[in-house]
């Protein structure tokens, strides 16, 4: 899955990390939409955000700027 080829070794782990944040960012990413969508739906109501869901978005963006990196 997770497939590192370098020379340098220091540059083999930085893109080893890279990666390693990039999927976390994916996953935070995934199920930052879920609570909310499922609350909306037993509302039946799109009326307000979650701060949990705001939280959870804000650390898949962090992730995946420093992944990015």
């Amino acid at each position: 899955m997770l497939s590192v080829h370098a020379a340098d070794p220091e540059q083999g782990l930085n893109l080893a990390l890279s990666a390693v944040v990039g999927y976390v960012s994916l996953v935070c990413w995934m199920v930052v939409m879920f609570p909310q969508i499922y609350m909306n739906y037993q509302r039946k109501s799109g009326e307000g955000v979650s701060l949990v869901m705001m939280i959870a978005w804000v650390c898949g963006d962090i992730f995946n700027i420093t992944g990015a990196l």
